[in-house]
Parts: C-alpha cells; sequence; structure tokens
C-alpha cells in the first residue's frame, strides 16, 4: 500500500524468512531449504488485499500445512524423491516455480504496478518479464522499503531477541563460574562449554570468540589448545540465535585481578557505555550517540580513542541497520534494537570489550538481560 503496489513479489531468502517465518536462512536449525535454494527455488508473493503466496516445492507441503500460518502456498513437483503411499499428495499447481507465478498473475489478472527484490529481479526477470507489461515503470525495487520495515522490531521479534540474548548471557556465566572455579582451562573447553550452553537454552549458535592472554587483542582469533594462566584476560563475544533473530553480547573477564592500569580503562569503557545507553531515546540521532561515546572515553584519558562505530542494529542479522557511526544520521525510533559497544585493543598485552543489546522504548530504552 505505501508503494501503491497491486503485487510484490520476493526471493531473498532473509526478505521471504521476515515475512513468513519460513526457515529458509543459513541460521535455521535445519538449513536444508537454503542449501537448497538454487536447485528447489522459492518466491514469496504478496498482494494489495494481504494476500501471501508461497510458490515452492511440493517437498514442502507438509511442514507449511503443519507449521506455518497465513500462506497460501502454491506447489510445483519437488526435484527429490519422495513416495508416497496415502492419499496425502500435494496438489500441483504448475510445473516450476516460475510457471506458478505466470499461472497466479494471469488468474488473479494483476493491473497496475508490480514489486519486486533485487534477487528476484536479477534472477529471473527476464523469463517473467518476456510474459508480462514490457513497460519496465510498472517494475518496482521494493529492498529499501523491506529494509525501513526491519528497522522497527515487533514486540515477537524483540522477545526472540531477547531469548537469544538470555542465552548467550547464560554462556558467560559458564566462563565466569570456570574461571572463578580455579580450574584447569583452555580456550577450546570454553569455546565448547559456551556452545553447549547456548545449544541447552535451545538457541542456535552463531559465533564466539574466546581470546585470552596475547590473543585477546587479536579480533579475528579462532579458540586454540592455549592453556589459560593465572594473569590472562579473557575476552568473550557470543552470538546466539532464536528463530532466526540475532544477539552480540561481550564481556572481558581476568583470571585474576584485573592490573590496575587495565581495570581503570575497563571502568571508562563501561562508563562510556553507560552514558551512551542513557542517552538512547526516540528521536536521537545515531551519530550523536557515537560522539557520546568516543568523545567520553577520549576525555577520560585515553584521547587516540578512535572508532568506526560504537554499535549497531541486531535483528535477522547480527549486524544491520542502524550503525552507530559518524556518519549515520539516521534518527532513532521506538522498536529499534541495538547493540552498544566500546572494545579497546592493546596489541600483545589485552583485549576488553562490554557490549550489550538495548531495545529503545517510548521515551528512552531497556537494556536485555543486563548482567
Amino acid at each position: 500500500q505505501y508503494l501503491n503496489l497491486s503485487f510484490a513479489i520476493l526471493s531473498n531468502t532473509s526478505n521471504i524468512f521476515y515475512l513468513s517465518d519460513l526457515p529458509i536462512r543459513n541460521n535455521s536449525i535445519n538449513p536444508v531449504l537454503y542449501t537448497l535454494i538454487d536447485f528447489s527455488p522459492i518466491a514469496l508473493a504478496i498482494t494489495a488485499d494481504t494476500e501471501t503466496v508461497l510458490f515452492c516445492p511440493s517437498a514442502l507441503s507438509q511442514f507449511i500445512e503443519e507449521s506455518i500460518n497465513n500462506v497460501y502456498p502454491k506447489y510445483y513437483p519437488t526435484n527429490l524423491f519422495i513416495d508416497y503411499w496415502e492419499n496425502n499428495k500435494p496438489t500441483i499447481y504448475a510445473e516450476n516455480m516460475l510457471m506458478c507465478i505466470k499461472r497466479y498473475l494471469k488468474e488473479k489478472d494483476f493491473k497496475g504496478r508490480l514489486g519486486f527484490d533485487s534477487n528476484f529481479y536479477h534472477r529471473f526477470r527476464e523469463q517473467l518479464f518476456s510474459d508480462l507489461d514490457a513497460d519496465t515503470s510498472k517494475y518496482v525495487n521494493i529492498d529499501e522499503t523491506i529494509q525501513k520495515m526491519r528497522l522497527i522490531k515487533t514486540a515477537e521479534e524483540i522477545n526472540r531477541i531477547r531469548i537469544a540474548t538470555d542465552a548467550a548471557h547464560s554462556a558467560m556465566n559458564i566462563v565466569q563460574e570456570f574461571i572463578e572455579s580455579g580450574q584447569n582451562l583452555n580456550e577450546k573447553k570454553l569455546f565448547i562449554e559456551v556452545r553447549q550452553e547456548i545449544l541447552k537454552k535451545n538457541c542456535q549458535w552463531n559465533f564466539t570468540t574466546v581470546a585470552s592472554g596475547k590473543y585477546s587483542a587479536d579480533i579475528y582469533h579462532e579458540p586454540v589448545d592455549y592453556q589459560l594462566k593465572t594473569t590472562d584476560a579473557v575476552r568473550l563475544d557470543i552470538g546466539a540465535v532464536c528463530k532466526g533473530y540475532c544477539t552480540d553480547v561481550a564481556r572481558t573477564y581476568y583470571t585474576s585481578e584485573f592490573p590496575i592500569r587495565l581495570k581503570k580503562l575497563y571502568k571508562v569503557l563501561t562508563d562510556a557505555q553507560n552514558k551512551v545507553i542513557d542517552n538512547i531515546k526516540p528521536g536521537v540521532k545515531a551519530n550523536e550517540l557515537f560522539n557520546i561515546g568516543q568523545d567520553y572515553v577520549r576525555a577520560h584519558g585515553y584521547p587516540q580513542y578512535n572508532r568506526t562505530m560504537i554499535g549497531h542494529g541486531v535483528g535477522l542479522d547480527t549486524e544491520e541497520e542502524p550503525f552507530i557511526s559518524p556518519n549515520n544520521d539516521m534518527v532513532l525510533k521506538q522498536g529499534m534494537v541495538l547493540a552498544i559497544e566500546l572494545p579497546y585493543y592493546i596489541k600483545g598485552v589485552c583485549g576488553l570489550n562490554i557490549e550489550d543489546i538495548v531495545a529503545i522504548t517510548s521515551n528512552g530504552c531497556e537494556i536485555i538481560k543486563q548482567m
């Protein structure tokens, strides 16, 4: 309705998931739909009267009928072998995905403007548009509109991010308990414990940084058989996923008492993060928050501190708009969910980070599962 379209069709997997909840992304519990997308393409259509239609292989029939609501499937024959011993064979609408779409458009006799995402336009336009009106002025790219929609999270989206965040914090608690117990630990063991805890919380593991000692300042570090020493920092950066929605949280622990110089720096970073969060509310611009955070660190003893961003949105992707960066003047709105972090890396010495998830409310923000 916003773009005055009679029909919109999408094939980008993130767009399909966002509008249907079909688990078609690479971070799904069973990512087979994502891995087979080139062999068994799927498209989602939305009409002006809000009918949602899924053009997909017939192998999906049982899953869609049992798990996906408010979507009308139009099947084409699957290229997988599936035998039907009972009277449960799905009705075939057309011989392939594009023929399904062409038949649907012809039956509905759509007039006016048609919308497409870039993925569909670039992959299928030649085959489909040959049978449609050649006036390309009627074809509208809807990528930007969907991105704007994704900026504002629904209550259900925020709840999924909340569950993923809770799982990530629970995994960090496990690491903290191991460190406090004084056990002999190595990075790989901690890495495995983090993954297991996230799975126990019924979430998907997305990523984990476990970087300790001299490795803690290496942002690209992968866990190794490094045995933690009594004077090591342990930097954690953890991502979990709940039903397609991501989180991104971080902490730094020390296996003994923080050295005074690092303790002072970590407090400055924590105070700077709190200062930023205290100023998050609808109407504030992203770059205003960036300046608040970076300026605070610089003014409290670290004038060399220089970041390209101190936060980002979370949702379907771990990092998405709005980016809290110096050149982003996007105005923040209620319903946006952000990860706020001010990391500091000292090569060969220590990497420090603290990162939390906040949801913007009507008059401020809520920190989700703050430790």
